[in-house]
């Protein structure tokens, strides 16, 4: 759980990123990243306290070419 939530962590980090480059207009284009998450509903029941996170990346991060995959099993 810990390196679950230093992944997470990280992907909403790019997406802070991401959002303070298009403010700066950088213009530079950037590639797709991707969160891929196995068993959503173990991860959920193992830390539950990573739903708001992974939802903030999967609503924010679209926008930013940052993109969430999820397996319910």
């Amino acid at each position: 759980p810990e390196l679950i939530g230093r992944v997470v962590a990280e992907m909403e980090s790019v997406v802070h990123t991401r959002e303070a480059a298009v403010r700066n207009e950088s213009g530079a284009t950037l590639p797709a990243v991707f969160l891929v998450i196995d068993g959503w509903t173990a991860l959920r029941h193992e830390s539950s306290n990573l739903d708001e996170s992974v939802t903030m990346v999967a609503a924010q991060g679209l926008s930013q070419g940052v993109h969430v995959v999820l397996s319910a099993s």
